[in-house]
């Protein structure tokens, strides 16, 4: 005999099924996003429109210009499990679409009032179906007007389940978490436009172009500040081999460096085009970060992952928000290495947060202007004493510093003897050479002839010839000066040397970090236009073998694997020939115009001393000397000066010893000599001198780090 109180278990009506299933894939008003546009995506729209009402509760609009919905297929559109995307279960295994289950729009016909137009291109005119509860009302679809593509309309979201919507906090933290969806897809599917808005409104909230790259769409996005401090990084080929299952996956992403920190970590992760979330990626990334960098950074990160289909199980969340994927740990390890790699060579070359400099000169000056007032205020008060301590006193070598007689010792190819007191002649410097380390430029600088007392390069054009090149050069650099740059680099007080190549100066109040090395690259171009040709020359005696020189830069590009011997590029010995022959032929160019002489036997004997007291770096010469053939573009006289000005200014820009070089014997920042020719005589060449352009105030070379007014009231509060 049966007990009345036994539960009896009966099948549920097909509504309520639909109901609750509805419920599990439609959890908010994002999901419905996130699926339509995975449908706009699937049928290869290029643009994708989105519409918003109270959070998407009172309307959701989702407009693309895909390839649309046949006719006859729009009866059974909202049914249960139809689909276009998948026929048999094992097509999950290689299932390459977004959208498979067939159950996301049945899901919001039973749960909203959901309206379709469509049309494809080839059709007259579009096509419009009205649903509820997964069936087509009035049986059959109405012509309408309408656009290529497909527009789904979702009215009165969760009007059957009224406790959903009660459930749903704000309209506002809605319309977020669509912003945050659309965001995604458009950072990942740049190429393609995507715009989201609220009904009424004119503003677009999100707006990205097409065609645009994945950086771009990051800064339209996620915005500028996250967008100047992304660094890419790549895995093209990563191979798990140690499994039967081997394959090959592709890693590539974004993240922020050292110079972003946001409120929350962001990692917006896609695994075969699909948005989903990983705790166990997220947690290995903040664990690299926290290690690395301060504790309260919290970056941005992008990360693209292409696994091989059958690798990947999409079908194991609701709302395919989560996916499984194979070889997890070993996949979150490589992306934990590649993070982990990126962030230790951005502290390497770390930066400074830079603040762009007004082109203005009032505006960048207004911190050293002397006050009406008679009285003083402290936080005005400057140290502008050149001869008070600076910082390169505290610097101490660790390495004892090798002699130069032990650094002469090292044979050489190319050899010299320096003699102690070079001998002037009219021309310039001779250097009496036998046999010695190519260290003799170093110690065969002059006084220039020409005083630094004009600020601007321009003399008056011609209609052709050289003269009228050189001016139109000049007028270039004139026409686009940064006179703020300007006024700071005017006798600035040098603070000391940060490191190799960059040294801190005060002007006034203000205190700045300058890279020397772009700086005086910029200086000695300028300083090839100002002489043309009338510099004072270091002679070399006898001459250096431009052969030699040649040769000698071959062999180091062939060591590092830009040059092979072929039939095609000739050997290095036929390459070096054809080189001495075109200097050959441009040696009265390159002596009338830039002080460089070679002579007819194919040495190179002098060289214009473009500042006082330059300092070549004997190592580049063999580059210099590649470059006039490999770089300068002979064909066009203006183009041609400007090449060789060019190849001029990277033989002489300030570059430090390096730290491998047996007769450096201390860190190039620690070694009281480079200190003191960078502060005695490079500074005051680049303050003399140089006419800063407009992309030094924005491109790091000179950065703003703070002003004494700012530390006086840090002091002030302490």
């Amino acid at each position: 005999m049966d007990d009345p109180n036994t539960p009896v278990i009966r099948p549920l009506r097909g509504d309520v099924v639909n109901k609750i299933a509805a419920g599990e894939i439609i959890q908010r008003p994002s999901n419905a996003v996130k699926e339509l546009l995975e449908n706009s995506i699937d049928a290869g729209a290029t643009a994708v429109t989105v519409h918003v009402k109270d959070g998407g509760l009172k309307l959701l609009q989702v407009q693309d210009d895909g390839v649309g919905i046949r006719k006859d297929d729009l009866e059974i559109l909202c049914r249960r499990h139809t689909t276009s995307k998948l026929v048999d279960f094992e097509d999950l295994q290689r299932i390459e679409t977004l959208g498979f289950r067939g159950e996301a729009l049945a899901s919001m016909s039973y749960v909203s009032h959901l309206s379709v137009i469509t049309k494809r291109r080839t059709d007259p005119h579009a096509w419009q179906a009205v649903y509820q509860n997964g069936n087509m009302l009035d049986g059959h679809p109405r012509p309408s007007a309408g656009v290529n593509g497909t527009t789904v309309a979702i009215d009165d979201l969760f009007f059957s389940v009224p406790m959903r919507k009660k459930a749903i906090k704000s309209a506002t933290e809605e319309y977020n978490n669509i912003l945050d969806v659309v965001g995604k897809y458009a950072v990942f599917h740049a190429g393609v436009s995507f715009a989201v808005k609220k009904v009424g409104q004119s503003k677009v909230d999100i707006q990205t172009q097409r065609g645009q790259s994945q950086r771009e769409a990051i800064k339209h996005v996620f915005g500028a500040a996250i967008a100047s401090n992304l660094r890419e990084f790549k895995s093209l080929e990563f191979r798990v081999d140690q499994h039967e299952d081997a394959g090959e996956m592709k890693i590539r992403g974004y993240l922020t460096g050292p110079g972003y920190s946001g409120r929350k970590t962001v990692l917006v992760l896609f695994i075969n085009g699909r948005a989903v979330h990983s705790a166990t990626l997220k947690r290995c990334i903040e664990s690299v970060y926290s290690t690395l960098l301060p504790k309260a950074a919290k970056p941005f990160v992008y990360v693209a992952m292409t696994l091989p289909p059958d690798w990947v199980d999409v079908n194991i969340h609701p709302t395919k928000n989560e996916v499984a994927f194979l070889h997890e740990e070993e996949i979150v390890n490589e992306v934990r290495r590649m993070v982990e790699a990126s962030l230790l060579q951005e502290e390497e070359h770390r930066r400074y947060v830079q603040s762009t400099l007004n082109d203005r000169v009032d505006a960048a000056m207004d911190g050293f202007k002397a006050p009406a007032s008679n009285m003083s205020r402290p936080d005005k008060m400057v140290r502008t004493d050149a001869m008070s301590q600076t910082l390169d006193v505290f610097l101490q070598s660790p390495v004892r510093a090798r002699s130069k007689e032990e650094c002469h010792s090292t044979p050489s190819s190319l050899a010299f003897r320096v003699p102690s007191r070079p001998k002037r002649t009219r021309g310039g410097t001779v250097l009496d050479a036998a046999t010695c380390d190519m260290d003799w430029l170093s110690q065969a600088n002059t006084p220039a002839e020409e005083a630094p007392g004009s600020d601007s390069m321009c003399v008056s054009p011609t209609d052709s010839g050289v003269c009228g090149a050189w001016a139109s050069m000049a007028k270039a650099v004139d026409s686009n000066v940064h006179q703020g740059l300007k006024e700071i680099l005017r006798a600035p007080t040098v603070v000391g040397p940060v490191d190799d190549h960059r040294t801190l100066i005060q002007k006034g109040t203000r205190l700045y970090i300058i890279d020397v090395s772009e700086l005086s690259k910029d200086l000695f171009y300028q300083r090839c236009i100002a002489l043309r040709g009338r510099a004072n020359r270091i002679d070399l005696s006898p001459g250096v073998s431009v052969r030699s020189l040649a040769m000698c830069a071959l062999e180091v590009e062939e060591i590092l694997g830009n040059w092979k011997d072929s039939v095609e590029s000739g050997t290095k010995e036929e390459v070096a020939d054809l080189l001495v022959q075109l200097l050959g032929k441009k040696a009265g160019f390159l002596c009338d115009n830039f002080g460089i002489v070679i002579s007819e036997s194919g040495e190179l004997v002098a060289l214009p001393e473009l500042v006082d007291n330059a300092k070549v770096d004997p190592k580049q010469l063999p580059r210099f000397i590649l470059s006039l053939g490999q770089q300068v573009r002979w064909n066009a006289l203006q183009i041609c000066l400007e090449d060789v000005s060019r190849a001029l200014s990277e033989l002489y820009m300030w570059r430090p010893l390096d730290d491998d070089d047996p007769c450096s014997g201390m860190p190039s920042s620690a070694d009281p000599g480079l200190c003191d020719r960078v502060e005695r005589h490079l500074v005051p060449a680049i303050s003399a001198y140089l006419v800063p352009e407009k992309p030094r105030s924005s491109d790091g070379s000179i950065i703003e780090l703070t002003r004494l007014e700012q530390l006086y009231r840090v002091f002030e509060r302490c």
